[in-house]
């Protein structure tokens, strides 16, 4: 019998040309249900991480929606509100292809996230960064 073959890391580049994490079934899946709150976790702090940044501490999923009910059909990836442990607070999106229209979106998101931070009578200064 042969020797067993031993598994081979990926470098990150392999593993890049492997697993296309903008692809939308692959987000659908990790953004979409509530179950993979830990994993989408641990993919947007390996995100993180790889550009520099600090790791998010907690996640909410702000639209799940049902796999089957989506398979064939295109439609608005789930929306992910993240923060870390200095306030600041991110809104993940994932497109693969950057309009003028999605950049005008994430202004849009980008200026929602402020305004809730924001009660009448606050003082602008309470205001925390966002990361759209």
């Amino acid at each position: 019998m042969g020797q067993k073959q031993k598994k081979q890391r990926l470098t990150k580049e392999e593993a890049r040309n492997r697993i296309k994490p903008t692809q939308d079934l692959f987000v659908r899946w990790l953004f979409g249900e509530e179950s993979h709150t830990s994993l989408t976790k641990s993919f947007i702090n390996a995100v993180l991480e790889d550009a520099g940044g600090k790791k998010v501490r907690e996640i909410s999923i702000k639209s799940p929606f049902i796999m089957s009910e989506c398979r064939s059909t295109k439609m608005p990836v789930t929306d992910i509100e993240a923060s870390d442990e200095n306030g600041t607070v991110f809104d993940i999106e994932i497109q693969a292809y950057t309009e003028n229209a999605f950049l005008l979106r994430l202004k849009y998101y980008w200026a929602g996230i402020y305004r809730k931070q924001l009660k009448k009578g606050n003082d602008y200064s309470t205001l925390k960064p966002c990361i759209v």
